[in-house]
């Protein structure tokens, strides 16, 4: 975590009585006294797996969900700010104040899904673990250049031993899923910075997730041109709730099309290429 947080020194966190903890929160800024708390948080959740389940999440994965996390907490934070610090959202996917406000956009036009060259095709993917009761499903969706949905995906995955593993798969769904309708130029955006960087890597790396990362590379080869690239959250929400609905509806396959209850997301997540 100290690669990526400004945290203190390793005999602060030494346990010198019963209000150790308060003491150290005290010698802290704010930000970093939000950071630590957000560190022990996550060590409960480690320890819990561990003894309830199967223990297995990874360094780097506590570290990619502590970083996001953090982000998303100060985004939230700083839209609160922006608009007064309460806002409902509608069904369009704007927001209203609580009083008499003009109507604004939620996200900002650069946190959006981001168009293409003409003729290529954009693979969102996204997928939904729930360690608790060893669960997993993928979700999908390919756009064209202009942002018109070719196909969009909900599916069951086989039992993951990770979130990342889980992220991988999604992954691979997604390029199944096109290669049967197209072979052109290819982008994949995922969520996940590390198994991004996996797929970006150049030399064989020691990964947990080896054989499947191997195997994603093979069904990229698959067309002209296919790239992998790491997107925000916010730029990946509708297969994020793909892969979220798929515990209610199962697997589903629609073409051109979303699930009903996501046009709205659809409609709000992509910015016009015009």
């Amino acid at each position: 975590m100290r690669e990526v947080w400004n945290l203190p020194a390793e005999n602060k966190f030494w346990f010198t009585g019963e209000n150790w903890l308060q003491v150290v929160l005290d010698t802290e800024n704010e930000e970093t006294r939000a950071k630590i708390l957000l560190l022990l948080w996550r060590y409960w959740h480690h320890r819990e797996d561990c003894l309830r389940n199967n223990g297995r999440e990874t360094i780097k994965g506590c570290v990619q969900f502590l970083k996001q996390y953090e982000e998303d907490l100060r985004k939230a934070e700083v839209s609160a700010d922006q608009y007064g610090g309460k806002a409902v959202e509608n069904d369009q996917g704007n927001c209203t104040r609580a009083t008499a406000q003009p109507v604004c956009m939620t996200k900002r036009l650069d946190e959006k899904w981001i168009p293409l060259v003409r003729g290529a095709v954009k693979i969102n993917t996204d997928a939904s673990f729930l360690a608790e009761i060893s669960e997993s499903a993928a979700g999908v969706v390919g756009r064209d250049y202009r942002g018109v949905v070719l196909k969009s995906v909900c599916k069951r995955l086989p039992m993951c031993r990770s979130a990342e593993e889980a992220e991988a798969r999604a992954i691979l769904v997604g390029l199944q899923a096109m290669q049967g309708n197209y072979n052109g130029q290819v982008i994949v955006e995922t969520d996940n910075q590390i198994i991004a960087n996996e797929l970006l890597a150049l030399k064989p790396t020691r990964s947990p997730h080896y054989g499947l990362i191997t195997y994603i590379k093979k069904c990229m080869a698959a067309f002209s041109d296919c790239s992998v690239q790491y997107v925000k959250r916010s730029r990946n929400t509708l297969a994020y709730g793909l892969a979220a609905l798929t515990r209610s509806i199962g697997e589903q396959v629609w073409i051109a099309n979303v699930p009903s209850s996501l046009r709205s997301l659809m409609i709000s997540e992509c910015t016009a290429p015009f």
